[in-house]
């Protein structure tokens, strides 16, 4: 059996940096949280006289120096307002010819050359019946590269890292 890993979920919030730490349940059909950590900014990063980069960074510090992040999985949210989400339902097809239709629909979806961003989907549903998918949902994300790496900057600038970035609410 393969080694199940734990999962860290960071949150760079405008008051404080939240993480949450979940590894598989004893019975191995769902997870725990078996850490937590809360680091409140001493301002806000939008007041007029805060620093965001170095609040961040000394929180960022400040959580590695209280968690072992080696041999765990690293996801962090961005604000969605600094992605795009996107939903279509694709006709009745193949279910190897999806990526074909998903390339075509982010070409309409999404409003920047797809070499500037970095995007993926998500097959929401769906059933398979003679070969056909049918009923799907799929949902399109996609970032402007520069602000994909904006994003991951204050982790990689520590050695962390990022094995997922999921976009908030």
């Amino acid at each position: 059996m393969a080694k199940q890993t734990a999962a860290w979920g960071i949150d760079i919030g405008h008051c404080s940096l939240k993480a949450l730490r979940c590894v598989p349940s004893p019975d191995g059909d769902g997870v725990v949280a078996d850490a937590f950590d809360f680091i409140e900014y001493p301002k806000i990063l939008t007041q007029p006289d805060a620093e965001p980069e170095v609040l961040i960074r000394e929180a960022l510090e400040q959580f590695l120096s209280r968690n072992e992040l080696r041999g765990d999985k690293v996801a962090i949210s961005v604000s969605g307002q600094a992605g795009l989400s996107r939903f279509f339902q694709p006709p009745p097809v193949d279910s190897k010819t999806l990526p074909e239709i998903v390339k075509y629909e982010a070409r309409q979806q999404i409003p920047f050359n797809l070499e500037d961003v970095i995007w993926d989907y998500q097959q929401l549903g769906g059933t398979e019946v003679d070969g056909l998918l049918m009923d799907a949902e799929v949902g399109i994300f996609a970032m402007k590269r520069d602000a994909v790496f904006k994003a991951l900057s204050p982790y990689t600038d520590r050695d962390v890292e990022v094995d997922l970035i999921q976009l908030s609410p």
